[in-house]
C-alpha cells in the first residue's frame, strides 16, 4: 500500500513543515510546553522552505524580546541573513 510517507514531493514537504508551524505557533498562544522547540525545529531546518523557515525565525526573535533576551533576538535576526537566501520574503520585517 502506497502512502504519503512513500511520496515525498516538496510541495508534500512544504505541507507538512506548514502544519508544523501552525501547531507551534497554536502551541505558543496557547502558553503550552514544546511550542518553542518546534519553532527552532522549523527555523533550523534546512530543507524547510524559506519562507515558513523565515516566519519561525522572526517569532522566535520576537519571542526573544518579549523576555528581554536581546541575545537570542540578535541570533534569530543573524540567523536569517546566514541561512535564508537574500532576496527572502522576511528581509523587509526584520
Amino acid at each position: 500500500m502506497l502512502s504519503f510517507k512513500d511520496v515525498e514531493t516538496p510541495a508534500l514537504k512544504a505541507l507538512g513543515v506548514r502544519a508544523k508551524l501552525y501547531a507551534a505557533l497554536t502551541q505558543l498562544d496557547l502558553g503550552q510546553m514544546g511550542a518553542e522547540s518546534g519553532l527552532v525545529a522549523i527555523a533550523e531546518d534546512p530543507t524547510a522552505p524559506d519562507t515558513l523557515r523565515g516566519y519561525a525565525m522572526i517569532v522566535l526573535a520576537n519571542q526573544a524580546l518579549t523576555k528581554n533576551d536581546n541575545v537570542s533576538a540578535a541570533k534569530w535576526i543573524n540567523l536569517m541573513d546566514k541561512r535564508l537566501r537574500p532576496s527572502h520574503v522576511w528581509a523587509a520585517d526584520k
